[in-house]
C-alpha cells in the first residue's frame, strides 16, 4: 500500500487487493445495500417500539420513559462530546435506548455495564503489557451484558 491510503499500481495485481480497493473506492467495506446491518437503523426502530410501547401504556409511562432516557444517557452525551474517542454516540443512543425499555433500572444496568468493561480493559491491558489509557474496547457489548442480569429480575416471577 502506498502512502496516504491510496493504492497503487502494483497493489492491484492481486484479486482480493483489487476488490478491497474496490470497497475502499466506494466508501468503505460494508455493503450499503444490506439494510439491517446498519446499526442507526436498528437502533431507530427500536426506540420507535419502545416509544410505542410507553405511549400505549398512558401519559404517565410515556414521562417515565422520556425521564429515564434523558437522565440514563445525558451523562454519556456529555462524556461523548467532551471525548469522543472514548464513548462513542452509537453508546449513547444505546443506552437511550436501553432507558426506553428498563426505566429507571437502566442505572444498575449501566453499572454493570461499566465495572465490566472496566475489569476487561485492566485484564487486557495487563494481558497485553499496555497501559489501561491506551487499551480501547467497544462499550456496547458491555451495555448488553450489563442489562441482561436486570432484565431477568424485572421478568423474575418469584418477586
Amino acid at each position: 500500500m502506498s502512502r496516504g491510503g491510496l493504492a497503487s499500481v502494483h497493489d492491484l495485481d492481486h484479486p482480493v487487493r483489487r476488490a478491497a480497493a474496490h470497497r475502499h473506492a466506494r466508501g468503505g467495506d460494508r455493503d450499503r445495500s444490506a439494510g439491517p446491518q446498519d446499526p442507526n437503523r436498528l437502533t431507530a426502530a427500536a426506540a420507535a417500539v419502545g416509544l410505542g410501547l410507553a405511549a400505549t401504556s398512558g401519559s404517565a409511562a410515556l414521562i417515565n420513559a422520556f425521564a429515564a432516557t434523558s437522565a440514563v444517557a445525558a451523562p454519556l452525551l456529555v462524556v461523548s462530546l467532551i471525548r469522543p474517542e472514548g464513548i462513542g454516540m452509537g453508546d449513547v443512543k444505546l443506552v437511550a435506548v436501553l432507558g426506553l425499555y428498563l426505566g429507571w433500572a437502566a442505572w444498575p444496568a449501566l453499572l454493570i455495564a461499566l465495572v465490566l468493561a472496566g475489569l476487561t480493559g485492566v485484564l487486557l491491558a495487563l494481558g497485553t503489557r499496555t497501559p489501561p489509557s491506551q487499551t480501547a474496547l467497544p462499550l456496547a457489548p458491555f451495555i448488553a451484558a450489563g442489562s441482561l442480569p436486570v432484565l431477568i429480575l424485572a421478568l423474575n416471577p418469584l418477586q
